[in-house]
């Protein structure tokens, strides 16, 4: 799947979770944006939140890609071979699985 050309007033311009499991798998997540956090993809930073990111890339969007909010708990997981643009290094960090790479900036 393809999610690309949203916008967010708050966060979360592709994709926000807010609580629970969110597995993406397969997909491009580029070219959209958020006001506040996470023009990409933006996960609550709680133990109750778990976002699962495999052989997807996040990259292209406006300011950051991932992003956590509303917490500092790191609530990305890697499933391996992802291409992942701009966040926080706590978030990056877990991008460390199979062929993940960080920091590009086009998809």
């Amino acid at each position: 799947s393809t999610i690309s050309g949203n916008t967010a007033r708050g966060v979360g311009g592709g994709v926000f979770n807010n609580r629970g499991l969110l597995r993406i798998t397969e997909s491009t997540i580029t070219d959209n944006e958020a006001h506040c956090e996470g023009s990409g993809v933006a996960s609550r930073g709680s133990r109750s939140t778990l976002t699962e990111v495999g052989d997807t890339t996040i990259a292209g969007n406006v300011d950051d890609d991932v992003a956590l909010v509303f917490g500092c708990y790191n609530s990305f997981e890697s499933l391996g071979d992802n291409l992942i643009g701009l966040g926080d290094q706590v978030i990056l960090d877990a991008f460390n699985v199979g062929d993940d790479e960080t920091g590009v900036l086009q998809p």
